[in-house]
Protein backbone atom coordinates (compact mmCIF):
# COMPACT_ATOMS: atom_id res chain seq x y z
CA UNK A 1 0.00 0.00 0.00
CA UNK A 2 2.82 2.68 0.86
CA UNK A 3 4.40 1.56 -2.44
CA UNK A 4 1.30 2.32 -4.40
CA UNK A 5 0.24 5.40 -3.06
CA UNK A 6 3.90 6.71 -3.70
CA UNK A 7 4.68 6.99 0.25
CA UNK A 8 7.30 4.16 0.66
CA UNK A 9 10.16 5.23 2.70
CA UNK A 10 12.89 3.36 0.57
CA UNK A 11 15.93 4.24 3.35
CA UNK A 12 17.35 0.81 4.58
CA UNK A 13 18.31 -0.50 8.04
CA UNK A 14 19.35 1.93 11.24
CA UNK A 15 16.38 1.41 14.36
CA UNK A 16 13.00 0.01 14.72
CA UNK A 17 10.21 2.79 13.61
CA UNK A 18 7.09 3.39 16.55
CA UNK A 19 4.10 3.98 13.56
CA UNK A 20 1.12 5.54 15.00
CA UNK A 21 -1.56 2.88 16.70
CA UNK A 22 -5.13 2.92 16.86
CA UNK A 23 -6.73 5.58 19.48
CA UNK A 24 -7.29 3.50 22.56
CA UNK A 25 -4.52 0.60 22.08
CA UNK A 26 -2.35 1.97 24.75
CA UNK A 27 -3.45 3.22 28.19
CA UNK A 28 -0.94 4.52 30.85
CA UNK A 29 -1.93 1.20 32.73
CA UNK A 30 -0.82 -1.44 30.09
CA UNK A 31 2.27 -3.54 30.64
CA UNK A 32 3.88 -1.55 26.93
CA UNK A 33 3.32 1.70 29.30
CA UNK A 34 5.18 -0.09 32.13
CA UNK A 35 8.00 -1.17 29.39
CA UNK A 36 8.64 2.37 27.87
CA UNK A 37 5.50 2.75 26.14
CA UNK A 38 5.05 2.93 22.56
CA UNK A 39 6.70 6.17 21.16
CA UNK A 40 5.49 7.37 17.93
CA UNK A 41 7.82 8.64 15.52
CA UNK A 42 8.35 12.61 15.25
CA UNK A 43 9.26 12.41 12.06
CA UNK A 44 6.24 11.08 10.00
CA UNK A 45 8.62 9.53 6.97
CA UNK A 46 9.66 7.21 9.50
CA UNK A 47 6.25 5.70 9.34
CA UNK A 48 5.99 4.92 5.91
CA UNK A 49 9.28 2.72 6.30
CA UNK A 50 8.48 -1.49 5.18
CA UNK A 51 6.90 -3.11 7.93
CA UNK A 52 10.34 -5.24 8.29
CA UNK A 53 11.03 -1.90 10.44
CA UNK A 54 8.40 -2.12 12.61
CA UNK A 55 9.72 -2.13 16.59
CA UNK A 56 8.05 -5.39 17.82
CA UNK A 57 7.03 -5.32 21.74
CA UNK A 58 6.09 -9.30 22.80
CA UNK A 59 3.33 -7.42 25.00
CA UNK A 60 2.15 -5.31 21.71
CA UNK A 61 1.71 -6.38 17.70
CA UNK A 62 1.16 -3.66 16.02
CA UNK A 63 -2.41 -3.91 15.63
CA UNK A 64 -3.12 -3.71 11.26
CA UNK A 65 -0.26 -6.48 11.20
CA UNK A 66 -1.74 -8.43 14.04
CA UNK A 67 -5.21 -7.78 12.35
CA UNK A 68 -3.16 -9.97 9.35
CA UNK A 69 -1.89 -13.38 11.08
CA UNK A 70 1.52 -11.45 12.68
CA UNK A 71 4.02 -13.84 14.24
CA UNK A 72 2.36 -13.95 18.18
CA UNK A 73 5.42 -13.32 19.98
CA UNK A 74 5.07 -15.03 22.80
CA UNK A 75 5.44 -18.75 21.60
CA UNK A 76 7.82 -19.73 18.86
CA UNK A 77 5.99 -20.46 15.39
CA UNK A 78 7.69 -23.19 12.91
CA UNK A 79 4.42 -22.14 10.10
CA UNK A 80 2.04 -18.92 10.08
CA UNK A 81 -1.22 -19.34 9.56
CA UNK A 82 -3.06 -17.70 7.35
CA UNK A 83 -6.52 -16.67 7.88
CA UNK A 84 -9.43 -14.12 6.44
CA UNK A 85 -11.84 -12.39 9.40
CA UNK A 86 -14.24 -10.22 8.84
CA UNK A 87 -12.63 -7.98 11.24
CA UNK A 88 -9.57 -7.56 8.42
CA UNK A 89 -12.04 -5.50 6.33
CA UNK A 90 -13.56 -3.52 8.96
CA UNK A 91 -9.89 -2.58 10.02
CA UNK A 92 -9.07 -1.69 6.48
CA UNK A 93 -12.35 0.04 6.00
CA UNK A 94 -12.14 2.12 9.21
CA UNK A 95 -8.24 2.70 9.40
CA UNK A 96 -7.17 6.58 9.65
CA UNK A 97 -3.84 5.18 8.04
CA UNK A 98 -5.32 2.97 5.26
CA UNK A 99 -7.07 6.59 4.32
CA UNK A 100 -4.01 8.47 4.05
CA UNK A 101 -2.84 5.92 1.66
CA UNK A 102 -6.13 6.49 -0.22
CA UNK A 103 -5.54 9.96 -0.14
CA UNK A 104 -2.16 10.24 -1.24
CA UNK A 105 -3.02 7.31 -4.40
CA UNK A 106 -5.58 9.72 -5.77
CA UNK A 107 -3.35 12.53 -5.23
CA UNK A 108 -0.81 10.82 -7.54
CA UNK A 109 -3.44 10.05 -10.15
CA UNK A 110 -4.76 13.66 -10.40
CA UNK A 111 -0.98 14.52 -10.78
CA UNK A 112 -0.67 12.87 -14.00
CA UNK A 113 -1.97 15.85 -15.77
CA UNK A 114 -3.88 15.81 -19.17
CA UNK A 115 -5.56 12.81 -17.89
CA UNK A 116 -9.03 12.41 -18.60
CA UNK A 117 -11.68 11.07 -16.10
CA UNK A 118 -11.92 7.44 -17.95
CA UNK A 119 -7.85 7.90 -18.03
CA UNK A 120 -7.40 8.48 -14.26
CA UNK A 121 -9.52 5.36 -13.77
CA UNK A 122 -7.18 3.07 -16.06
CA UNK A 123 -4.69 4.40 -13.93
CA UNK A 124 -5.87 3.76 -10.41
CA UNK A 125 -6.31 0.43 -11.55
CA UNK A 126 -2.57 -0.19 -13.44
CA UNK A 127 -1.17 1.26 -10.07
CA UNK A 128 -3.35 -0.98 -7.48
CA UNK A 129 -3.63 -3.97 -9.94
CA UNK A 130 -1.05 -3.78 -12.02
CA UNK A 131 -3.03 -3.96 -14.97
CA UNK A 132 -5.74 -1.84 -16.88
CA UNK A 133 -9.67 -2.35 -15.49
CA UNK A 134 -11.76 -5.10 -18.16
CA UNK A 135 -14.69 -3.12 -19.72
CA UNK A 136 -17.11 -3.80 -16.86
CA UNK A 137 -14.39 -2.38 -14.19
CA UNK A 138 -14.32 0.67 -15.77
CA UNK A 139 -17.80 1.30 -16.30
CA UNK A 140 -18.56 0.05 -12.26
CA UNK A 141 -16.07 3.06 -11.49
CA UNK A 142 -17.18 5.45 -13.36
CA UNK A 143 -20.97 4.51 -12.43
CA UNK A 144 -19.19 4.84 -8.83
CA UNK A 145 -17.81 8.44 -9.18
CA UNK A 146 -21.12 9.32 -11.03
CA UNK A 147 -22.99 8.36 -7.94
CA UNK A 148 -20.42 9.38 -5.09
CA UNK A 149 -19.47 13.02 -6.91
CA UNK A 150 -23.16 14.50 -6.17
CA UNK A 151 -22.54 12.94 -2.13
CA UNK A 152 -19.50 14.62 -2.24
CA UNK A 153 -20.68 18.00 -3.53
CA UNK A 154 -23.33 18.06 -0.90
CA UNK A 155 -20.70 17.02 2.00
CA UNK A 156 -18.41 20.23 0.78
CA UNK A 157 -21.20 22.48 1.13
CA UNK A 158 -22.42 21.06 4.51
CA UNK A 159 -20.71 22.15 8.25
CA UNK A 160 -17.19 21.95 8.09
CA UNK A 161 -16.99 18.77 10.48
CA UNK A 162 -18.46 16.68 7.83
CA UNK A 163 -15.94 17.69 5.16
CA UNK A 164 -14.69 14.75 2.97
CA UNK A 165 -11.42 13.10 2.85
CA UNK A 166 -8.94 15.12 0.09
CA UNK A 167 -6.10 13.75 -2.08
CA UNK A 168 -3.06 14.40 -0.81
CA UNK A 169 -1.54 16.78 -3.32
CA UNK A 170 -4.16 17.58 -4.97
CA UNK A 171 -3.11 20.04 -8.30
CA UNK A 172 -4.98 23.41 -8.76
CA UNK A 173 -8.25 23.62 -10.50
CA UNK A 174 -9.22 19.81 -10.08
CA UNK A 175 -13.20 19.73 -9.02
CA UNK A 176 -13.24 19.47 -4.89
CA UNK A 177 -16.11 17.18 -5.27
CA UNK A 178 -14.27 14.53 -8.01
CA UNK A 179 -11.35 14.65 -6.05
CA UNK A 180 -13.12 13.53 -3.10
CA UNK A 181 -14.66 10.55 -4.77
CA UNK A 182 -11.65 9.44 -6.59
CA UNK A 183 -9.95 9.08 -2.66
CA UNK A 184 -13.01 6.64 -2.15
CA UNK A 185 -12.46 5.15 -5.24
CA UNK A 186 -8.84 4.99 -4.26
CA UNK A 187 -9.82 3.16 -1.00
CA UNK A 188 -11.93 0.60 -2.64
CA UNK A 189 -9.17 -0.63 -4.74
CA UNK A 190 -6.49 -0.56 -2.26
CA UNK A 191 -9.34 -2.61 0.33
CA UNK A 192 -9.78 -5.21 -2.37
CA UNK A 193 -8.95 -8.66 -2.60
CA UNK A 194 -6.89 -8.86 -5.95
CA UNK A 195 -4.82 -6.25 -4.27
CA UNK A 196 -4.15 -7.89 -1.16
CA UNK A 197 -4.14 -11.04 -1.55
CA UNK A 198 -1.88 -13.64 -4.37
CA UNK A 199 -3.96 -16.36 -6.02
Amino acid sequence: MLFTSGLLNTKMGGPGVFPPVPAGTLSDLSATAAAGGWKTEKDPAQNNRRSVYIFVRRNLRYPMLQEFDSANTFESCDFRKNTVTPSQSLDLLNNDLILQWAQSLAGRVLNDSGLTPDAQIDRAFKLTYGRSPSAEEQKIAADFLAKQIPIMTQRLAADAKAKPPMPANMPAGIDPARAAALVDLSQMLLDSNEFLYIN
